[in-house]
């Protein structure tokens, strides 16, 4: 078995170490075994395009959709003024352990601090 097949039959372990490319990842998000999102959301200004997307399995989705929605009511309710993401890695990987939401309002920085754990 070649190396790029051993890789994909090993995602199901919810071990992405060895994702180091594209076109690996896009591979897996055609077996399911992961999905694409904006670390920016696009519904609060984030941009579409390749340095806003970013893959994740789909057993973090829900979790991930869970603080948009949040960010979302805290936008609505004029709580928060700037967001930054900030994603941790592992090894030579480019799929995120954890995805961290960092929401300020004026010169209060990090009110509310969100994280994703992505695997």
């Amino acid at each position: 078995m070649n190396f790029f097949k051993q890789l994909l039959n090993k995602s199901k372990r919810l071990d992405f170490s060895d994702v180091w490319n594209i076109e690996i990842a896009r591979e897996l998000v055609r077996k399911g075994d992961l999905t694409i999102i904006h670390p920016y959301p696009i519904e609060l200004g984030g941009l579409e395009g390749p340095l806003n997307t970013q893959f994740i399995p789909p057993s973090a989705m829900q979790e991930y959709e869970n603080i948009v929605d949040r960010l979302l009511k805290l936008t609505a309710d004029s709580l928060i003024d700037e967001l930054k993401v900030e994603q941790n890695y592992k090894g030579v990987s480019i799929i995120p352990t954890r995805l961290y939401f960092i929401a300020s309002l004026g010169e209060d920085d990090g009110l509310y601090n969100l994280k994703v754990e992505v695997w």
